[in-house]
């Protein structure tokens, strides 16, 4: 059985496969201001299950919030540590370019800012998982139910005021069904 993002079973997937990796080491996780809630599941508990030591950094705007994600993921994941709330994103992301410890860095934020640490990681062969500027489609075949799809689309599009890096921002929507889905959707949006 597949589970969509939203608990509903997924019955149009037909076939899947899992992929089997291995623990790497040691990860660093630098986290963003915005979607940290998704974030901490996604990219802190994906290193965890895989079985990798991991040290998160949360942003210094989070003071008050960092905390509580710190009790919450220390109380349910055990090889997880976090870096003081008070180091910089630029020095904590140069001392783990410069630990020999640290196999990789997951990183979100903005391609010009990661720019300048592209050399360090190649000299230092440290692993960076950049995740950018969020530029999430939908992509709506020509058999999709519509109704469904757009439903889909106003809530993924719209989670956390848009203002999430995964909230959906285009569509590739089949040419044979691009007119019908556009009114669909404008209708629905007209219902916010």
């Amino acid at each position: 059985r597949i589970i969509d993002s939203f608990g509903r079973e997924n019955k149009f997937i037909k076939n899947f496969s899992v992929i089997n990796r291995k623990p790497i080491g040691k990860v660093a996780i630098l986290l963003p201001v915005n979607g940290i809630n998704i974030l901490v599941a996604k990219a802190v508990g994906a290193s965890y299950l895989i079985g990798n030591e991991t040290i998160v950094k949360f942003p210094r705007r989070l003071k008050n919030s960092a905390p509580i994600f710190g009790e919450l993921i220390s109380k349910n994941l055990k090889n997880v540590s976090f870096a003081d709330i008070n180091i910089s994103s630029k020095d904590f992301l140069l001392s783990c370019l410069m630990n020999p410890a640290i196999k990789a860095i997951v990183i979100y934020g903005d391609d010009k800012w990661i720019e300048g640490y592209k050399n360090l990681a190649r000299r230092t062969r440290t692993k960076i998982i950049f995740e950018g500027p969020g530029n999430d489609p939908q992509i709506v075949f020509e058999n999709a139910q519509l109704d469904q799809a757009v439903e889909d689309a106003v809530e993924c599009g719209l989670m956390n005021g848009g203002q999430s890096c995964s909230a959906i921002e285009r569509f590739f929507v089949h040419e044979n069904i691009v007119d019908v889905f556009t009114e669909k959707l404008c209708l629905r949006l007209k219902k916010v």
